[in-house]
């Protein structure tokens, strides 16, 4: 029955997608985050610390040493918290945004210790809606013989599904007993509960989860059946990182990382729903393949829209 329903999952964001207009397709012209960059470090750089001398950071090897004072690197911390192999490997830097970005980033690729180094840019909300009544148009049920897949199963409280967004309207009559405890986090307002601030992640969830049968609302694909919080459905983390329908490369590496670790390591979120693309970043490449092997199914959005192309955004396209 599970693998039912994380295959339901997987069909119903892809088809539900689709439809919606808005950053499909064409990616919206942004310049990456000024003044930031990321660098991955080879298995050859031992473990270091990081000193703060005159204005810039030394690690104590010669050649990242001169680079620092060179672009002026004021500061500089782990990407990840974990102690994988890779991702503890994984920095980012700052310096004066008056600086090209891709000078910085090319002198440190030439460095033998570097296994990459790239500027730190942005991924966007796929499907963002701007028809006024998308909220009523949240699961078009009927080409999906939802009915027929009800009757095997409506929704696991057991499984978890971490939705890496924008928020998501915690109060919505719909939702409510459907997230986890605690609900999720925030990147963007930290002292803040990850409230939707635009509605792709109310969209987003009210497909996955919106409770069903209840009487109320839209049908959720895995919502249970009867009220939510009592007869079922599956449980969402609610992951902000999105602000005005872009976030950087490294915070959604970051929520993808804390998806495969919580709500606990040894019981995090079974799939990840992504919905969101852009071009080529090797940190969130790390990030996946991390939570891959932590067993998390990954649901992204394909990227086509309603175009008949065959270009995918990453993550989709990643192998």
């Amino acid at each position: 029955m599970k693998f039912f329903n994380v295959f339901l999952f997987m069909l119903v964001l892809l088809v539900f997608s689709s439809p919606l207009s808005g950053f499909w397709g064409e990616i919206p012209d942004k310049e990456p985050v000024p003044g930031e960059a990321i660098i991955r470090f080879s298995a050859n750089v031992d473990s270091f610390e990081v000193e703060h001398i005159n204005g810039h950071c030394e690690i104590g090897i010669d050649w990242f040493d001169s680079l620092s004072i060179l672009f002026g690197i004021y500061n500089m911390h782990k990407v990840f918290t974990s102690d994988d192999s890779v991702l503890t490997r994984i920095w980012k830097i700052y310096f004066p945004e008056t600086l090209f970005i891709e000078t910085v980033t090319s002198a440190f690729e030439i460095q033998d210790d570097i296994v990459y180094a790239e500027t730190n840019g942005f991924y966007y909300l796929m499907g963002v809606p701007n028809d006024p009544l998308y909220e009523n148009q949240w699961a078009h049920i009927k080409y999906l013989d939802s009915e027929l897949a009800w009757d095997i199963e409506t929704g696991d409280p057991n499984i978890i599904v971490g939705i890496i967004d924008g928020g998501a309207d915690l109060d919505h009559e719909d939702l409510i007993g459907m997230f986890t405890d605690p609900v999720g986090n925030n990147w963007v307002h930290p002292e803040l509960a990850p409230y939707d601030s635009f509605g792709h992640g109310t969209h987003v969830a009210g497909i996955i989860g919106a409770a069903t049968n209840n009487g109320t609302g839209v049908v959720g694909m895995a919502g249970g059946w009867g009220q939510g919080g009592v007869s079922g459905g599956v449980r969402m983390m609610i992951l902000k990182c999105f602000r005005h329908n872009t976030a950087s490369w490294s915070v959604l590496a970051q929520a993808i990382e804390y998806a495969a670790k919580h709500p606990t390591p040894e019981n995090p979120c079974n799939i990840i729903s992504m919905s969101w693309g852009g071009e080529e970043s090797s940190v969130i490449h790390n990030a996946i393949t991390y939570a891959y092997n932590k067993n998390c199914v990954l649901v992204v959005a394909a990227g086509n829209g309603d175009k008949n192309t065959k270009v995918y955004r990453l993550p989709c396209r990643l192998g």
